[in-house]
């Protein structure tokens, strides 16, 4: 989780340019990290929000599904939801069915039978689907 969180941390600086820090704490961040500043403005901007209001999940691995909300935030996409599903293994009403939709419509995802929403994101796949979502889909193949 740490290398994915530095991963999307470095691209939220990158796309923001500044941020205040939000006054509210989560008990599984540690102050002392070096990250909690990050994962604070990450919070902020709304691309990550944790379980809820003490939890944000910091020593957890990233999932396919999660990573693909981010970057739609990050995008400030629109949410597309289709009538049918585009992944056998993320129907109609799943927890992540808009997210993973609105990427797909936007050619971010793959054309795979299934997505596999709950498997921890590689760092490889994290950065195909950044270039993709930047329309460098050809740098990403």
């Amino acid at each position: 989780m740490k290398k994915a969180l530095r991963f999307i941390i470095a691209v939220v600086v990158t796309t923001m340019l500044m941020a205040t820090m939000v006054s509210a704490t989560y008990d599984d961040v540690p102050a002392e990290s070096p990250l909690a500043g990050e994962v604070h403005k990450a919070t902020e901007y709304g691309l990550m929000n944790g379980y809820n209001a003490s939890t944000f999940g910091y020593l957890h691995s990233m999932t396919r599904a999660q990573f693909t909300a981010v970057l739609v935030r990050m995008m400030g996409w629109e949410t597309v939801t289709p009538d049918t599903a585009s992944y056998a293994d993320v129907p109609v009403g799943h927890t992540w069915f808009d997210e993973i939709e609105t990427a797909a419509a936007h050619d971010v995802t793959g054309t795979w039978v299934n997505f596999r929403p709950q498997d921890p994101i590689t760092r490889g796949e994290m950065a195909e689907l950044l270039v993709r979502a930047l329309g460098l889909k050809s740098a990403a193949e």
